[in-house]
C-alpha cells in the first residue's frame, strides 16, 4: 500500500479551514440571536418538531413569524430566513410539517395533495396555539405567517381564516386572495421559478388588490399596513423555485415587509447568512483535508509495526465518531451539534479510507468529482434559465442577476442537500440524537472493509459513464452483463424518482394536468439527462476529463 504524502494538500486544506472559520466568526449570527429546539405535542400522541429563533437585546414579548417549508423539505429550508428575521428584531419559528423532517410520520396515502392540504393546515394551527399560550414571551397581537411553496399555500389559507395574523408572506407559490384577506399580503417569486411563473403570481396579486387598475407589481407597495390591506409583489432576478427562501433580495424584502406590518421602524437590511454558510462549507472542506493528511501521517508511522493489523480495519475517524455519538446521547443539549460532527466524521472516515489506498488515485478521483459536479450543476441550471426566458424577453435587465443566481446555486446547494442526508442518518437530531439502522450498517461496513463505500461508488460511476458512451445501436442478440448492469442502474434511478414523486403527491398533480406533466418532465428531467449524456459523450468534455486524471488510472472509454 502506498503511503500518501499530503504536504501541498495539507497547506491548501489549512488555508480553507482558516478562511472558513474566519468567515464563520465574522458573520456569526449567534452574536445577535438565540435559538431553542421545541416539540409541540398533538392530541394523537404525535409531535411537531420546530426551532424558535429570538433576537438578543429586544424586550419581550417578541413579535413572531411562523414559517412553513415546501414539499420534501424541512425546517432547515426556512432557517436562514428565520435567523435573519431574528437578527432584525422579529422572533421566528420554523417547524417540520407532519410527514417531513423530524415531525410525526405519514403513510404514502396520507401524503396525497388533498391529505396534505388538511394536515399542514392543522399543523400550522397547532403551532399558532403553542405561540398564543406563551404571551409573556411571544406577543399574541403581533403574529404573522409565511412559507415557501407548499408552506406558502398553507400560510395563505390559514391567514384568510385567522384575521388576527398581521402579516402574510408567500414565496414561490400562487393562490387566491381578496383585497382585505389575508392581512398585509406579500408575494415573492424568482424570475427563474420552475413551478410558478411570475406571470401566474401577477394574476393572483391583481385579484388581491382593491382595484383592477392597481396591481402592486414589481416591488411597488399599495394599500395600508394599519388597515391590513397592504400588498406587494417582489420579483427577484436572482432566484428560482428551489433557492427562493435563500435569495438575498427576497429575504431583505420580507424583513422590511414584516417590520412594517408589525409597525416597527424599518432600517437598512444587512444579511450575514450567506457569508456564514460559505464559511462553514469552506471549513468543512478544509477540515476534511487536514483530517485526511493527519490520518495519512499516522498511517506512515504505524506501517510495518505490530499495530498495522489493527490499523487496517479502521482509523481515528471511527473512534471520533463513537466519541461524538456518546456525547450526543449523554448531552441532549448538544445533539444537533453532535449530529453535524458525526456526519463530518463519517465523511472523513470514507474519504480517508479511500485515500489510504493510493494518494494518486484519490486526487484524480477528487478532480473528476469536481468536474462532474460542475456538469450536473450546469445541467440543472439550463432548464432553470429556460424557465425565465419569458420574463427575460420582456425585461432584459434581469440578465444582470444571472451571475448571482449561479453563485447562489453553488453556495446553497450543499446547505440544501445536507438536511436530506441528516434525515436518512439521524431521524431525530435536535432535542436528542437517534441513529438510523442505515447509518449503523454503513459505518460497520466501512469499518470491516475500509474504502469499500467510495470504491463501490467509483465502480458504479465508471460503469455508468462507459455505458453512456457506448455507440447507440439496436440489436436483438445476446445482452451483455454490462448492458444489464447499466440498464439496472437507470431503472433503479427511475424507480427512486417515481417513488419520491409519488410520496410527495406530484404524480397525482401531473396526472390531473396533462400539459403540466409533459412540460415539467421534459424540462426538469429529460433536458438535464440529455444535457449530461450529450456532454459526457462529447470530445471536448472527454479532453477535460483526461486532463483531470492525467493518465489511464480511470479507464472511462
Amino acid at each position: 500500500m502506498r503511503t500518501p504524502d499530503f504536504s501541498r494538500w495539507f497547506l491548501l486544506s489549512w488555508l480553507l479551514l482558516v478562511i472558513g472559520f474566519g468567515l464563520c466568526i465574522a458573520f456569526n449570527p449567534g452574536k445577535q440571536i438565540a435559538s431553542e429546539s421545541i416539540a409541540i405535542p398533538l392530541e394523537t400522541d404525535r409531535a411537531i418538531f420546530g426551532k424558535l429563533y429570538t433576537p438578543r437585546g429586544v424586550l419581550t414579548p417578541y413579535p413572531v413569524m411562523v414559517l412553513g417549508h415546501g414539499v420534501n423539505n424541512s425546517k432547515a429550508t426556512t432557517a436562514p430566513l428565520a435567523m435573519e428575521l431574528a437578527r432584525h428584531g422579529i422572533a421566528a419559528l420554523t417547524f417540520d410539517f407532519g410527514g417531513f423532517g423530524e415531525s410525526y410520520p405519514l403513510s404514502t396515502a396520507e401524503k396525497s395533495i388533498e391529505s396534505l392540504e388538511t394536515s399542514t393546515l392543522e399543523d400550522a394551527r397547532s403551532v399558532l396555539a403553542w405561540i398564543r399560550d406563551r404571551p409573556e414571551r411571544l406577543d399574541p397581537t403581533r403574529i404573522g405567517i409565511g412559507g415557501h411553496s407548499m408552506g406558502g399555500t398553507t400560510a395563505l389559507q390559514l391567514a384568510q381564516i385567522d384575521p388576527q395574523l398581521r402579516a402574510t408572506v408567500v414565496l414561490s407559490m400562487s393562490g387566491t386572495a381578496t383585497s382585505t384577506a389575508p392581512r398585509n399580503l406579500f408575494f415573492g417569486v424568482g424570475v427563474y421559478d420552475q413551478m410558478n411563473s411570475p406571470r401566474d403570481i401577477r394574476i393572483a396579486m391583481q385579484a388581491a388588490t382593491a382595484s383592477p387598475d392597481i396591481t402592486c407589481l414589481d416591488w411597488d407597495i399599495c394599500g395600508d399596513f394599519a388597515a391590513g390591506t397592504a400588498r406587494q409583489l417582489a420579483i427577484s432576478a436572482t432566484a428560482d423555485h428551489v433557492f427562493a427562501p435563500y435569495d438575498g433580495r427576497l429575504t431583505a424584502a420580507v424583513i422590511r415587509w414584516v417590520r412594517q406590518s408589525f409597525a416597527i421602524e424599518t432600517q437598512d437590511v444587512s444579511l450575514v447568512l450567506p457569508g456564514w454558510i460559505l464559511g462553514w462549507e469552506l471549513a468543512f472542506a478544509g477540515g476534511l483535508g487536514v483530517g485526511i493528511w493527519g490520518i495519512g501521517q499516522l498511517d506512515r508511522r504505524v506501517a510495518g509495526s505490530r499495530w498495522r493489523r489493527l490499523w487496517r480495519y479502521g482509523n481515528p475517524a471511527f473512534g471520533a465518531m463513537v466519541t461524538i455519538a456518546l456525547w450526543g446521547y449523554f448531552d441532549t443539549k448538544s445533539s444537533e451539534i453532535a449530529a453535524n460532527l458525526l456526519l463530518f466524521s463519517y465523511v472523513l472516515l470514507l474519504a480517508s479510507n479511500y485515500a489510504l489506498r493510493d494518494r494518486k488515485i484519490f486526487l484524480k478521483a477528487l478532480r473528476l468529482l469536481g468536474l462532474y459536479a460542475l456538469l450536473f450543476e450546469f445541467a440543472m441550471l439550463l432548464p432553470t434559465w429556460i424557465c425565465g426566458l419569458g420574463e427575460l424577453w420582456q425585461q432584459p435587465i434581469y440578465l444582470v442577476g444571472l451571475p448571482q443566481l449561479i453563485g447562489q446555486w453553488l453556495l446553497w446547494s450543499g446547505y440544501w442537500v445536507a438536511p436530506f442526508i441528516k434525515a436518512a442518518f439521524f431521524p431525530v437530531h435536535t432535542l436528542e440524537l437517534q441513529l438510523s439502522g442505515l447509518f449503523v450498517l454503513l459505518v460497520l461496513w466501512e469499518f470491516l472493509r475500509p474504502g469499500a463505500t467510495f470504491g463501490a461508488i467509483e465502480w458504479v460511476a465508471v460503469l455508468g459513464v462507459r455505458w453512456l458512451r457506448r455507440p447507440f445501436q439496436v440489436s436483438v442478440g445476446r445482452v451483455s452483463s454490462q448492458q444489464i448492469a447499466g440498464l439496472s442502474i437507470l431503472l433503479g434511478l427511475l424507480a427512486i424518482v417515481l417513488h419520491q414523486r409519488a410520496t410527495d403527491g406530484l404524480l397525482e398533480l401531473f396526472a390531473s394536468q396533462g400539459g403540466l406533466v409533459v412540460r415539467q418532465l421534459s424540462l426538469l428531467l429529460v433536458l438535464p439527462l440529455v444535457t449530461i449524456v450529450g456532454c459526457a459523450r462529447s470530445r471536448w468534455f472527454r479532453r477535460w476529463e483526461m486532463a483531470a486524471i492525467d493518465d489511464k488510472t480511470f479507464d472511462l472509454t
